[in-house]
């Protein structure tokens, strides 16, 4: 995934949440980030990039195994992991619907959402930076 150094243990729960890789927050115990030198060539221009690696529940890792596949966001743009905009999928599958999501009453989204421009320092400073958030 592409994402800036900057709150790289929050995208990851993030992530790991909204893949269905966990069930609630609680099921990741630990989270580590590493900092590594970026290979030269293959569209990387060397420098450093950083690995998050999750601690998850044992049942969630048992389920994760059962479908190792490489992992390309859904949800993110579309943009990461495509060799060029024709790989763009425009009609993406379709997510499954979280028990938890069914009682969420609007007001509470559209709440979090207006929000979010506030605390988003970065975007503010460059003004093309997107911004996750966990209400």
């Amino acid at each position: 995934m592409m994402a800036t150094p900057a709150d790289l243990e929050a995208f990851a729960l993030g992530f790991a949440l909204s893949e269905g890789l966990i069930d609630t927050p609680a099921d990741c115990r630990g989270i580590e980030v590493f900092a590594r030198n970026a290979p030269q060539g293959g569209g990387g221009g060397g420098g450093t990039a950083c690995e998050v690696h999750l601690d998850i529940a044992p049942r969630c890792f048992a389920r994760l195994k059962e479908r190792r596949r490489a992992l390309a966001g859904r949800t993110g743009c579309g943009l990461c992991g495509i060799d060029s905009l024709q790989a763009l999928d425009l009609v993406p599958e379709r997510v499954t619907p979280r028990p938890w999501a069914t009682g969420l009453p609007a007001a509470t989204v559209l709440r979090a959402v207006s929000a979010m421009p506030a605390l988003q320092v970065m975007n503010a400073a460059a003004g093309a930076l997107h911004a996750a958030a966990w209400a």
